[in-house]
C-alpha cells in the first residue's frame, strides 16, 4: 500500500477512498411501570423507588409523594434485558431505609416479584424479570 502522503507528492491530489460506516443497531426502548400498592399514606413522605439491571446496578431511579394507598412510576427509556426493581416509603426523608432491631426495616419496603428475604434484603436472583416490551409490574410494599 502507498502511502497517501506520497500519492500527494507524486500526483497533486489525494486520493479518497471511502470507510465503512459502523452498522447501527436499533435498540428499542420500552417502558416499564411500577405499580406499587398497599401505601400507608398516613405515614406520609415519599416513595423512592429504583430500576436495577442483572448485575444489581441502579439504573434510574424515581422520587414520588406518598398520596395515597398507591404508587406509580413510568420509566423510560428502558432498553431489552433483565432488571429488578426495589423501593421504600420514605418516612423521614432522609434517603435511606430505617432498620430497627436485627435490621428489620422501620419502614414500608419492596421490590419486584414481591421477592423477600429471610433476615436481609431478597437476593437480586428473586426479584429479576424480563423486559421485552413495555411492561407493568405490580408490587406490594411491605411493612414490618
Amino acid at each position: 500500500m502507498i502511502p497517501t502522503y506520497f500519492l500527494i507528492l507524486l500526483f497533486g491530489v489525494q486520493l479518497r477512498m471511502p470507510l465503512p460506516l459502523p452498522v447501527l443497531q436499533d435498540h428499542p426502548a420500552y417502558a416499564v411501570t411500577v405499580l406499587i400498592k398497599d401505601v400507608q399514606p398516613d405515614l406520609g413522605g415519599e416513595l423512592l423507588v429504583a430500576l436495577l439491571n442483572d448485575a444489581g446496578k441502579q439504573m434510574l431511579s424515581a422520587r414520588l409523594p406518598v398520596t395515597g394507598s398507591q404508587g406509580q412510576v413510568v420509566f423510560k427509556p428502558v432498553t431489552s434485558g433483565t432488571y429488578a426493581v426495589r423501593y421504600f416509603q420514605d418516612t423521614n426523608a432522609n434517603g435511606k431505609v430505617d432498620t430497627g432491631w436485627f435490621n428489620i426495616p422501620d419502614e414500608g419496603v419492596g421490590c419486584s416479584n414481591d421477592a423477600k428475604g429471610f433476615l436481609s434484603a431478597p437476593d437480586l436472583k428473586d426479584m429479576l424479570f424480563r423486559v421485552d416490551r413495555s411492561t407493568t409490574i405490580e408490587s406490594h410494599i411491605h411493612y414490618y
